[in-house]
């Protein structure tokens, strides 16, 4: 590799630097702010990852992603993680791996909107939210039990197992983590 190509790599991988201040997020196709913010997307990671600061202001049921892991760390509030067949209440501070293929859900619990920071490998994940939203302000809501989510879900590696009030699908007690 020539001097010339080593500057032109730097000065690429110079400009894909983010410095964002708390509580700010990247601008996305159509705004998903506040309950998610855009830390860097696939277009900056090389498709890497994306990386979100989510507000779990809902439910999320159970589901699977075929081949995306998901890595969390919650900064506040209080979640239930159903991973497989496992319960596990998780803090602030608290740091959670789910690979790909393992059915999971995600239930906020107490007074606090959990926040975690969320990052999605391979990059993308953001897609899957700007396209919801899209369809939401088109007025087409979407009802997590209906087909045409299940659908929708398939095609962003995102498949609902559950129905949308089956976050918390097994009775026995949280395992401390």
């Amino acid at each position: 590799m020539n001097a010339e190509q080593t500057n032109s790599d730097r000065s690429s991988k110079k400009a894909r630097f983010i410095k964002l201040g708390p509580g700010k997020g990247l601008e996305t196709r159509v705004n998903i702010a506040p309950l998610y913010l855009l830390k860097a997307g696939a277009a900056h990671t090389d498709g890497q990852y994306s990386v979100l600061e989510v507000s779990v202001n809902h439910d999320l049921p159970l589901h699977i992603h075929d081949t995306a892991d998901e890595l969390f760390f919650l900064l506040e509030g209080t979640l239930r993680v159903t991973f497989d067949d496992e319960q596990h209440e998780v803090g602030p501070g608290s740091f959670m791996f789910l690979p790909a293929g393992i059915p999971h859900a995600v239930k906020p619990v107490g007074e606090t909107v959990p926040r975690l920071l969320q990052i999605s490998v391979p990059g993308g994940f953001e897609h899957f939210i700007e396209d919801m939203v899209e369809l939401q302000a088109k007025g087409k809501a979407m009802d997590l039990d209906s087909e045409e989510f299940r659908e929708f879900s398939r095609k962003q590696d995102w498949t609902l197992l559950g129905s949308a009030g089956s976050a918390d699908p097994n009775t026995d007690e949280p395992q401390a983590s």
